[in-house]
């Protein structure tokens, strides 16, 4: 069969708009597509199915061998099977997993298989995905689109969903004592309504006819899984109320999934609707930080103000006053809940245009796209598609272990530096592959490589074709969203590479890349040297370097040419900022200001999810004094705060340690393993929490630690004061030198600050 890269990136069949699909293992997928106002509801079968190394684990079974080299001719046979009868194909090639297997029914074969392997082996598997080095499966639904090269949202952009918002106002956060009274609905055509009402089984019953009647494609909401869905199930139950919100009248299901945010992966619930698609804002956050690092807090009100569509007149009621301020203020409340949605709306254009766009091309429900990870959870599926269409055989994963030389990170200068350019290398690893021909030893085909040189050249048309469009033209936001998300994938690629536990993991591969990548960031330092700047730091694919006095735009632009030119042919090096001042504190960690003012702070020594707000906060309020030589201004600030801290002027929930729960209770007391977060709960007389929660507390006087909403006026401050002079400040020690240091922070209390020098900079003018 022969297969085009755009077919091979995007599936073989152009259906359109389609916005949901189930499956099961029995064979049979429910599609919903999009046309126009109307959705089509459309039931058909399919043939589940699975990799598998060695053929006679089917034996007990009625196997029909499939004829034909492809895909499409397999699939025309696949439809006559009977339902005790499996079909086989022998792919090409002699990779590890060498047969295709189609069931009508996956249950049976299974069973088959895993009751073969368990008596000659004497294991005790209970699926398939306990036989990970004989069977490969994918889910139901994946297992759908790759069979028949669908995948979601053809034909569509991002404003052609339908996408509805919806929040809970509670009494409280319990779900077991307090109850709902309010429910605010929004949706993408602008439709907003307030529910509200003192009862609750009626307005559960309001909200159900309201979903159904703005029929959504997809539901979103900030802190959804944990919190509303799951609020919103237990009330309903205890009133006896039916949740039909599902496209066929059914109710929420759910299930445990994992939510992948950097490297790590997170254990969440996941609930789903049929027919439609439900998405957690949180998440989209929490993983957009994990790679920005300058978000302090994933709250719905914090991120909008951080992403700037916080507007003026914005409702805000503190969580602890909602139930009492509708009592006194009803109105106050629903203007604050209708914020709120605006907000999540607002939150979902401008985080999940991407993941719409790979939903597009990868063969997963845009559900899952949206909490994936890249590799496995991306590029993977790809691959499979492309091989299982091909009618070609795949290889096993390397497996674990072997380590390889990583990326070049290098600090050559620390402190406040001035006329700083960022130059880097677009795209590095991605375009070491392709310039080149690296790629997974496996990969016999060349799909690896075909993918990743199609999805370059197609983000390049989509980049274009954006800017050849006024900015509020929508269908400049859709090419947008498509270029984002084949960044997302180009830069896929190499993590997949570098995947132990990835089917096309190849560890010599990527050390070929990076190795490839320290050669030319070496290079690049080398070219930059030699025409007089100074280098600050280089991570990776870019470098951060000071230009000599005078120097203009125009200047530095010459410069990255004259260096891009003497880069071997295929790598681009860009222009990626220009800057003011500089703080260097260390490596991967400084704080930017460019020529209108702006500050920008990189790495966790400024922004750290672990840090105490008061300490972060005062970074930030002290750097426009460090860039701005104003050494009485930072002292200032410091008295101020120190002040205020012995006051207990300071908002306890500033000073509080915020800690993710990592393990349930039962996990905890098997560790005996004393950890503080922990301990401050079973110390305040909790005995249960939920892996994922987040825990704060504070220090309060006589050394004990405390939960934020255990606070009576009873914070001590001295521990914060200390922390402040020993931990904070300190973090600016590069900037200032030692002894500049302990005069500014010297406790006010002590003794007086000496006379400060009249200039940071002198010493490095």
């Amino acid at each position: 069969m022969e297969a085009s890269p755009r077919a091979l990136l995007y599936g073989r069949d152009d259906t359109p708009g389609i916005v949901s699909v189930t499956a099961g293992r029995d064979g049979r997928a429910r599609v919903w597509r999009r046309d126009g106002d109307a959705t089509l509801c459309e039931d058909v079968r399919f043939p589940n199915w699975f990799l598998l190394t060695d053929a006679s684990l089917l034996d007990s079974l009625a196997v029909e061998r499939l004829a034909g080299g492809d895909l499409a001719a397999w699939a025309a046979q696949a439809t006559a099977l009977g339902p005790d009868q499996v079909g086989l194909v022998e792919l090409a090639g002699d990779l590890h997993y060498r047969y295709l297997v189609v069931a009508a029914s996956l249950g049976p074969v299974e069973e088959a298989v895993i009751d073969a392997h368990n008596a000659r082996h004497g294991g005790t598997a209970r699926a398939l995905y306990d036989l990970r080095d004989v069977a490969y499966l994918r889910p139901p639904v994946e297992q759908y689109l790759t069979w028949t090269g669908r995948t979601y949202y053809k034909g569509m952009a991002f404003a052609d969903l339908r996408r509805l918002q919806f929040d809970l106002e509670t009494t409280g956060l319990n779900k077991y004592r307090d109850r709902i009274f309010m429910i605010a609905v929004r949706d993408s055509s602008g439709f907003e309504e307030v529910l509200d009402g003192t009862d609750e089984a009626e307005l559960l019953r309001r909200f159900v006819a309201l979903v159904l009647a703005r029929d959504p494609d997809v539901i979103e909401n900030h802190n959804l899984f944990d919190f509303d869905v799951s609020f919103l199930v237990h009330r309903a139950s205890k009133h006896g109320v039916a949740l039909p919100l599902g496209r066929d009248g059914s109710e929420f299901t759910k299930y445990e999934d994992s939510l992948k945010i950097g490297e790590k992966s997170e254990r969440f619930t996941r609930w789903c609707l049929a027919g439609r698609e439900l998405i957690d804002t949180l998440h989209a956050v929490r993983r957009y930080s994990a790679i920005n690092r300058d978000l302090r807090s994933h709250g719905l009100k914090q991120v909008a103000v951080h992403f700037g569509f916080a507007h003026d007149a914005r409702e805000y009621v503190p969580g602890p006053e909602i139930w009492q301020t509708y009592q006194d203020d009803p109105d106050r409340v629903r203007r604050y809940a209708l914020d709120d949605v605006r907000e999540v709306d607002a939150l979902a254009r401008l985080l999940l245009a991407p993941s719409f766009a790979l939903a597009s091309m990868v063969p997963k429900p845009y559900e899952r796209v949206a909490t994936a990870g890249t590799g496995q959870g991306l590029i993977e599926p790809l691959l499979v598609r492309a091989y299982v269409t091909l009618g070609h055989s795949l290889p096993r994963p390397p497996g674990a272990g072997g380590t390889y030389a990583g990326a070049h990170t290098e600090l050559f200068r620390t402190g406040v530096l001035q006329r700083i350019v960022k130059a880097d290398v677009a795209s590095l690893y991605p375009s070491i592959m392709l310039s080149f021909d690296i790629r997974p030893r496996t990969d016999e085909l060349g799909v690896f490589l075909l993918l990743l040189r199609e999805l370059t050249t197609l983000r390049l048309h989509h980049k274009a074709a954006a800017r050849r469009l006024p900015p509020a033209d929508p269908a400049r936001a859709h090419h947008d969203a498509v270029q984002a998300a084949m960044k997302v994938l180009i830069n896929s690629f190499y993590g997949s590479l570098g995947t132990s536990f990835a089917l096309f993991g190849d560890l010599d591969a990527a050390a070929k890349v990076t190795e490839r990548g320290r050669e030319i960031l070496r290079l690049m330092l080398r070219e930059l040297e030699q025409r007089g700047v100074t280098l600050i730091e280089a991570d990776t694919d870019g470098v951060l370097f000071s230009v000599p006095e005078g120097w203009t735009h125009e200047d530095e632009l010459r410069l990255v040419d004259e260096v891009a030119a003497a880069l071997p042919a295929g790598i681009q090096v860009e222009h990626d900022g220009r800057y003011e001042r500089m703080y260097s504190h260390a490596a991967k960690n400084y704080v930017l200001r460019d020529y209108e003012g702006r500050i920008r702070f990189v790495g966790v020594a400024f922004r750290s999810s672990r840090s105490e707000p008061y300490g972060e906060r005062f970074l930030t309020d002290a750097m426009p004094y460090i860039l701005a030589e104003d050494l009485a201004g930072l002292r200032a600030l410091y008295v101020d705060l120190v002040e205020r801290l012995r006051g207990r002027a300071v908002a306890v929930h500033d000073l509080c340690v915020t800690m993710p729960l990592t393990k349930t209770p039962e996990r905890y007391r098997a560790a005996k393993r004393r950890e503080e977060a922990y301990e401050v709960l079973l110390g305040s007389g909790r005995t249960s929490w939920r892996a994922g929660e987040r825990v704060r507390y504070y220090q309060a006087v006589g050394g004990k630690k405390k939960l934020a909403e255990h606070y009576a006026d009873d914070y001590d401050p001295e521990p914060y004061v200390k922390k402040l002079r020993k931990t904070y400040a300190q973090r600016l020690a590069n900037a200032l030198g030692e002894d500049v240091l302990a005069t500014i922070f010297a406790d006010p209390r002590d003794t007086a600050a000496s006379e400060l020098q009249p200039s940071l900079f002198d010493a490095r003018a």
